[in-house]
């Protein structure tokens, strides 16, 4: 920052105390001390301010929500409004979670006429907050793609998005989404003639919003980026309880594709970590396919690995992909499955018993017995899992004579 003289700085700084006057005269609005920083590129402290003593002396009264919890204050009456206004509409309100601590899902779970779950998602923003969408803005919050997300949880038909502003920044919305603006809910609150209700929501839509709320968002979520990306870089997976946990927000209203979003934000593939996989949170297709083709080059050269084998290889719960086991996963790779310590089904195991005896009773045909190892590399078998010994094979094979036990190993005459 170059050096300023102090008529430079005295005549920045009425500018600054000129601004804050008029944000909060014409706009109803006070300007944080890191928005004003920023804008002025300036560092307050050089002036001995604080954001208090910059509004004392721009003669305007500094208002800030007092606290993160006004918030959810409103939140609260704005769900308040909506559970009478839906209950009056014929729903039944199965569900209201809001506030700090509340769990992943909907702001409330309705359900109509005919039994069907149905998402309200609710935005207590003011009258000149406005409804976004990502396409717009990477900090503009896609309330729209929250709400899908919400509806194909719960195989909703359709989903219900309740705000109090009449802005938004978007065209259209999809047909199974259905937004009520604070012009439709006061048009329904007179009509009922719920007229508290009414007064609560013109105090959602007036009460004064910090002029740095997009300022705060945008540091939210790069807290949240720098804490993923930082766990990354250990190997560890962060999951969305601990961003909860770690911030006390909803991952959704700052990431609306969730966690899955952030790790394609930071080009991070979900497959690297085991956390991810055990609790399903991947593509699926694309991991299985990776498991097949791991399948396919280690036959390729001639080893073929086991459900342990994989599983150790990728970290993962196998059954949670491949319901079928080690089977499903050779039959997708188009191999037959052959492994010598895997565990059979009784009828399995017969059927490979039968088809070692049908070999031996061809080769002592032609006077060949053969040994541990002639079958072993012949059906990829452990030998002594089907047949106790060779003399107990030709015995199955209608051998009766005597054997010698340097038969075992190589084809030997009597």
């Amino acid at each position: 920052m170059p050096h300023l003289t102090s008529q430079q700085k005295a005549k920045k700084l009425n500018k600054i105390l000129s601004y804050v006057r008029l944000s909060h005269h014409r706009y109803k609005k006070y300007p944080t001390l890191e928005f004003i920083e920023k804008k002025f590129h300036t560092n307050l402290r050089t002036y001995n301010l604080n954001i208090r003593k910059l509004y004392k002396l721009a003669n305007v009264l500094y208002k800030r929500d007092p606290n993160p919890f006004l918030r959810y204050e409103k939140e609260k009456k704005l769900a308040d409004i909506t559970k009478k206004l839906f209950t009056q509409s014929g729903y039944k309100i199965k569900n209201i979670s809001i506030g700090p601590s509340k769990p992943r899902g909907a702001d409330i779970i309705v359900e109509d006429k005919r039994k069907r779950l149905i998402p309200v998602e609710i935005k207590a923003y003011q009258k000149f907050g406005k409804l976004g969408s990502a396409k717009y803005s990477p900090y503009i919050r896609d309330e729209i793609l929250q709400l899908k997300r919400y509806i194909k949880h719960l195989h909703a038909p359709y989903g219900y998005l309740i705000t109090s502003t009449d802005q938004k920044v978007f065209r259209s919305t999809p047909p199974n989404i259905k937004i009520l603006f604070g012009k439709d809910l006061e048009k329904f609150l007179s009509h009922f003639n719920m007229y508290k209700e009414l007064r609560d929501l013109n105090w959602i839509r007036n009460s004064s919003i910090s002029y740095g709320k997009e300022e705060l968002y945008k540091k939210i979520r790069n807290k949240i980026l720098k804490l993923v990306k930082k766990e990354v870089k250990k190997g560890r997976y962060v999951s969305n309880d601990k961003v909860v946990q770690k911030f006390k927000v909803h991952v959704e209203s700052y990431f609306p594709g969730g966690m899955t979003e952030i790790y394609q934000k930071l080009n991070t593939n979900l497959d690297l970590f085991s956390n991810s996989r055990m609790g399903g949170n991947v593509n699926k297709k694309s991991f299985k396919a990776k498991v097949v083709h791991f399948i396919k080059d280690e036959v390729g050269n001639n080893r073929y690995p086991t459900y342990k084998a994989i599983q150790k290889q990728f970290h993962f719960l196998p059954t949670l992909f491949f319901l079928g086991g080690i089977r499903e996963m050779y039959k997708m790779a188009g191999i037959k499955y052959y492994r010598k310590f895997a565990t059979k089904t009784p009828k399995e195991r017969e059927s490979i018993r039968q088809k070692v005896i049908q070999y031996a009773i061809q080769k002592l045909k032609n006077d060949f017995y053969p040994g541990y190892r002639d079958v072993e590399s012949k059906f990829h078998i452990n030998f002594q899992y089907y047949f106790k010994n060779p003399e107990e094979l030709y015995q199955k094979a209608g051998y009766n004579g005597s054997v010698k036990k340097t038969w075992k190993n190589s084809g030997r005459k009597i």
